[in-house]
């Protein structure tokens, strides 16, 4: 499942804002803008809208988030969001015709409409859903006929994500691992302190260990460790087999996940003497998980999430974050990262999850700036434009060589310079002009190069 196009109507400040990405080859869009803009709004009324899959696929009689009042333009009388989203051409067409081909491009439309409450009555929240339903049913059954089939994971992760604790006692709290309706949120997230993560990680530890030491427990049974080669070879097939199947195949994805995303990052894993905490290998150092940065604390437990979600999604995949898709929207994706990691960390979430469509907000430029695979988009005054940074970088590349070329004319002795003084005018006047091409950002880069170069 992708993203095409969404609308909004008297949603927030957006009176009437449209985003197509059915255009865009990119599974990574990036939405910037300054604080206030209306990022946050974006993304979470686009959770809102897709909650309506996850509810439906539960039960079809279960609703998901509606608009509230509170998310209403100023003082209009009714709301709307209408979503478009493409599916997998496994599940065939939607329409009513019985013999209808299957069609590649599928897409699935549905709505959300709400009047506000006044005194003269209460406002109604309508959505309109037929077309959900119907791929709901699709993927119900194409999952009973494939078990590989992937079922789309819908995520949301808003600015106000922190970790104050990883509770890992595991008090005696309802399985995370049944059902894959664990893997969903069907209610509006103003916050998150991922505790549904460490969970689900507590429970899945405890379970590769219980069959780790069963297996080590018949391995050292003297009745059969000293039989033939056959039971041997057969012990052996038992433990690659367990290695690689639930709960084993989590707790390996979450390694490598990690380490893909967080190079720096090692081996997650629980301490139990001298007492019980989680521990994790940072740059080859094993250190307890609440010593690391918050900033550090947060992308684990973050990308650790993913996973789950994935893994619950996928049950009988061996490699559920390589085979997961769906839609993942993270707020303010570069908040309290350094320059190194905003410049990878797009990049090593589509390495890590290839599948899946990120759709991001970001104050800072530079998340995009070494990344031409990202879709790019610029909010102001309510309105997305979309950015072409190949055509950006080739204008500061341009500037950044006048100025190197300047600065390597005044470096010279004076008399090698006198005759040259009309060149060296005219690539400053080049400059200029140039310039005045670029918007805020980019001159804040220019004026960043000339401290730079200038002595």
């Amino acid at each position: 499942m992708r993203l095409q196009h969404i609308q909004f109507k008297n949603i927030n400040q957006f009176k009437n804002l449209s985003i197509d990405l059915s255009n865009s080859t990119s599974a990574m869009t990036v939405i910037l803008g300054e604080q206030d803009s209306g990022k946050t709004s974006i993304l979470k009324n686009i959770f809102h809208t897709l909650s309506w899959f996850s509810a439906r696929y539960k039960d079809l009689r279960t609703a998901g988030i509606v608009i509230a009042d509170s998310d209403m333009y100023d003082d209009s009388l009714y709301a709307s969001i209408q979503i478009e989203v493409s599916y997998p051409k496994e599940l065939g067409s939607l329409l009513e015709d019985a013999g209808a081909q299957p069609d590649v491009d599928g897409l699935c439309l549905w709505q959300l409409v709400k009047t506000r409450n006044s005194p003269l009555g209460i406002g109604l929240s309508r959505p309109e859903t037929t077309q959900l339903e119907k791929l709901v049913t699709r993927y119900q059954k194409q999952s009973i006929q494939d078990p590989l089939f992937s079922i789309p994971c819908i995520a949301y992760y808003p600015v106000e994500r922190f970790v104050h604790e990883a509770n890992i006692q595991n008090k005696n709290a309802a399985t995370n691992l049944g059902s894959l309706h664990h893997a969903y949120d069907l209610t509006s997230l103003s916050f998150t302190m991922f505790s549904k993560f460490f969970d689900w990680y507590r429970e899945v530890y405890d379970l590769e260990n219980a069959q780790t030491a069963q297996l080590l427990k018949q391995y050292l049974d003297p009745e059969q460790r000293f039989q033939g080669y056959d039971q041997m070879n057969e012990l052996f097939s038992g433990l690659e087999q367990a290695y690689r199947l639930s709960p084993q195949r989590c707790l390996n994805s979450l390694r490598s996940t990690l380490h893909s995303v967080l190079p720096e990052m090692g081996e997650l894993f629980i301490e139990f003497q001298p007492r019980l905490r989680l521990m994790i290998t940072f740059n080859g150092q094993k250190i307890p998980f609440m010593q690391l940065s918050q900033s550090y604390r947060i992308w684990v437990a973050l990308v650790g999430d993913l996973v789950r979600r994935a893994c619950l999604l996928n049950p009988q995949s061996l490699y559920p974050c390589m085979e997961a898709e769906g839609i993942v929207m993270i707020d303010e994706v570069d908040a309290f990262l350094d320059q190194a990691h905003r410049h990878n960390i797009l990049t090593r979430l589509q390495r890590a999850f290839p599948r899946m469509q990120f759709i991001v907000s970001a104050l800072n430029s530079d998340i995009v700036e070494q990344n031409n695979e990202v879709a790019c988009y610029q909010l102001l005054d309510q309105q997305l434009f979309k950015l072409d940074f190949a055509e950006h970088q080739q204008k500061l590349q341009s500037i950044y060589q006048g100025l190197e070329i300047d600065t390597q004319i005044e470096s010279l002795p004076q008399e090698a310079t006198h005759s040259e003084t009309s060149p060296a005018l005219s690539s400053l006047e080049d400059i200029i002009s140039l310039a005045e091409q670029l918007n805020e950002n980019e001159r804040a880069q220019l004026l960043e190069h000339v401290k730079k170069i200038t002595p």
